[in-house]
């Protein structure tokens, strides 16, 4: 068994491993290559046979007001007659240390099997919800003031990346910058491969013209002459951009039979909506590795006070130890010692720090110890995670 860097002429062997890992049928074999094109990856060959890959990019993760340099895993595959056999384990305790010597904070991956990728010290961080309702439930607001509708034409693509690029991107911790240069690939998918008629991207602006909010969506027939309407992206300023958004959806009322929005839109939607007539569902959900604790320790804002923590990686031991960290007027001091009894597991510390409502669960159960829960706490600028995705 050899692990060896992808090439250019392993992308036939690449693209017959993926559609069948991945179902993708023919039409999706050229945008695939497109794609996975601007990806970086490994490869196990076994007597002459590509029998697994793994994919992945460089990314920015925003924190607090910190962006930080961050692997994001994809594609992980292997050939049915092959699994079971560890190859994948084998690629990861190959990448992981590879990835914390090249000074990235984190690796990142989209995954359906959470338990899996536990195993490598990945923890679910945030979460994109689906909500799925029928249009006619969508209240109209006539009587309120609501932003003007802006459609966008494809010429403006650009105009609408650049938008999240600029002005949201970094409100939303978790999520990645866009890449303009993907876009189109992106809409290629959604119409050709997804069976989407058209795609609409629109803006919503104020009177002085000022954006507050955008939102695209897709058309598609289904199999009983009805349209399904799929909302893949909505960022909302305020309480009149999404009355704005709603006024929009009810428009559909008799035309669509479904409509599905694929987001985390949160409590305020659900309570403008004021109905139980619809469903929600936990969509993909992003989970986080850290590469290297005290790096990230020292980058993060803590509030000033002493504190230890006790951290056990069973990839990376140099993240193992007990950690003595005092902040006073700014200076901050990291003092490591040997991990003599049992430590937190450095997946479970990642999910703590990024998800609030996890870490009021695991300090109200008691699974926490005091110290552990007041170093938590002493984060500043945390934030909800919400997840946008790459392409």
């Amino acid at each position: 068994m050899k692990i060896e860097k992808i090439k250019k002429e392993d992308l036939e062997k690449i693209w017959i491993l993926e559609s069948l890992s991945f179902g993708m049928g023919e039409k999706a074999k050229s945008i695939f290559k497109k794609e996975i094109a601007q990806y970086e990856g490994y490869k196990i060959i076994i007597d002459n046979k590509l029998v697994s890959a793994v994919f992945f990019q460089k990314m920015l993760l925003n924190f607090g007001t910190v962006s930080y340099k961050t692997v994001g895993i994809s594609y992980v595959a292997t050939l049915p007659e092959y699994r079971g056999q560890k190859h994948v384990r084998k690629m990861f305790e190959y990448l992981i240390p590879k990835f914390e010597k090249e000074d990235y904070f984190f690796t990142s991956l989209y995954a359906f099997k959470i338990e899996y990728y536990k195993k490598f010290d990945y923890e679910t961080v945030c979460q994109s919800l689906k909500y799925t309702f029928k249009p006619e439930i969508v209240p109209f607001f006539k009587d309120e003031t609501l932003y003007k509708i802006e459609y966008l034409e494809d010429k403006h693509l650009k105009d609408y990346v650049n938008y999240f690029n600029n002005n949201l991107y970094k409100e939303f911790n978790g999520a990645y910058k866009k890449k303009v240069a993907n876009e189109k690939i992106y809409n290629k998918w959604i119409l050709d491969l997804e069976g989407y008629v058209r795609i609409y991207r629109i803006f919503l602006k104020d009177k002085e013209n000022n954006t507050k909010g955008m939102f695209f969506y897709g058309i598609k027939r289904t199999a009983d002459h009805h349209q399904k309407i799929t909302v893949f992206e909505v960022f909302l300023d305020n309480d009149i951009a999404y009355k704005t958004f709603l006024n929009y959806l009810a428009n559909f009322r008799d035309q669509a039979d479904e409509i599905f929005i694929n987001t985390n839109l949160g409590d305020r939607f659900e309570y403008l909506l004021n109905t139980l007539y619809f469903k929600k569902e936990i969509g993909t959900k992003q989970m986080l590795r850290i590469l290297n604790f005290r790096k990230l320790i020292s980058s993060l804002k803590i509030k000033n006070g002493s504190y230890n923590i006790a951290i056990k990686d069973k990839m990376i031991k140099k993240n193992t130890g007990n950690y003595f960290i005092k902040i006073e007027n700014g200076k901050k001091i990291i003092k490591k010692s040997e991990l003599k009894k049992s430590g937190m597991d450095i997946g479970l510390f990642v999910k703590l720090l990024f998800l609030d409502d996890a870490l009021d669960f695991y300090g109200s159960k008691g699974f926490l110890k005091k110290n552990e829960i007041k170093f938590l706490h002493a984060f500043e600028e945390r934030k909800i995670s919400y997840v946008t995705e790459d392409f």
